[in-house]
């Protein structure tokens, strides 16, 4: 009996040992921080390496599971707008940058920013907190190819995303085992990178730094053609107005020879009203196409080296409107 007694305090603090490791093991099940990845491009970096960069982060951050990315098709989705548009909207206001963070229901923003390299790839990654609306941290990186790719960004993985190193073994199944953080800066040092006044913080793109696109054009072009056509239209709808009001002040007793004038003047503005109306209806007709072009954005607009052309010519009674499209 005296034994069974016995039992109970050690009962007791292995009970309390299990109760202690309970919160460890739920933070070890904490869900990933949500991360706004926008990905934009100047002067033309190798497509190949900026590819490559977007397909390896997503692979990264899925094994890793430590970060979940919101961007591509997901994130356009959550601003209603392509993300390259709604960031140079903001242009280096950190503030509304959050606030697409926040759109995007994400607690930091990631801007990778990428120029060329001599060779490779210049990034930048810029971390911006949704609450705190202020830049947490910038990671500058130089790839000269696609075979160092996977280990540079494995070793700055977590400085770029502020999260723990990732685990060696959480990444085995992705691929070649990466090298061990550390490790690669002590087989090749890291080389200290020039001074980039273009990517320092606020340096998310002032809006001129971004290119019109084709599709752009095309839509305020759309808009601009619209908008005449509808103002054509109202002139001729007022002529036509103005021709109504003088046949009808003709009477039985009105002379014959101020009827006939009077008739004459009232056709005449007819015809003038209908070139109006004519024009009018063709330019709306032109500027609708357009804009339903413009926000479709089919592949063809997809180049701003493919640039529509709209050509108005004034004709009798009116004018004409040739859109040119390359295909």
């Amino acid at each position: 009996m005296l034994r069974d007694v016995r039992c109970y305090p050690r009962a007791l603090a292995i009970l309390l040992v299990v109760a202690a490791a309970l919160p460890a093991t739920t933070a070890v099940a904490a869900a990933p921080k949500t991360v706004a990845l926008f990905l934009i491009t100047k002067d033309d970096p190798d497509p190949v390496l900026v590819g490559q960069m977007d397909k390896d982060l997503e692979e990264l951050t899925r094994t890793v599971g430590t970060v979940q990315l919101v961007h591509r098709q997901e994130l356009q989705q959550r601003l209603g707008a392509r993300p390259p548009a709604a960031l140079k909207a903001c242009g280096a206001d950190i503030g509304c940058i959050a606030k697409l963070g926040a759109r995007a229901k994400a607690s930091e923003v990631v801007v990778l920013r990428i120029v060329p390299g001599a060779p490779g790839i210049r990034a930048q990654f810029v971390r911006i907190g949704v609450h705190e609306r202020v830049m947490l941290g910038r990671v500058e990186l130089e790839v000269s190819s696609v075979d160092e790719l996977d280990g540079r960004l494995y070793n700055n993985f977590g400085p770029i995303f502020d999260v723990p190193p990732p685990d060696e073994t959480a990444v085995a199944d992705a691929g070649p085992a990466a090298p061990a953080a550390g490790a690669a800066d002590e087989a090749e040092p890291e080389v200290e990178l020039p001074a980039l006044p273009a990517l320092e913080l606020a340096a998310l793109p002032p809006a001129e730094s971004e290119p019109v696109t084709t599709a752009d054009i095309v839509l305020y072009s759309g808009i601009a053609v619209a908008v005449v056509g509808a103002i054509l239209a109202g002139v001729g709808a007022a002529i036509g107005g103005n021709g109504a009001s003088i046949a009808g002040s003709i009477t039985d007793q009105t002379p014959l020879s101020d009827a006939v004038r009077w008739e004459s003047d009232a056709n005449a503005q007819y015809d003038m009203a209908n070139g109006f109306f004519g024009a009018g209806a063709g330019l709306a007709a032109v500027g609708g196409t357009l804009i339903i072009l413009g926000l479709v954005e089919p592949d063809f607009l997809r180049s701003d080296s493919d640039k529509p052309s709209v050509t108005v010519t004034p004709a009798p009674g009116g004018a004409g409107a040739m859109l040119r499209l390359p295909f």
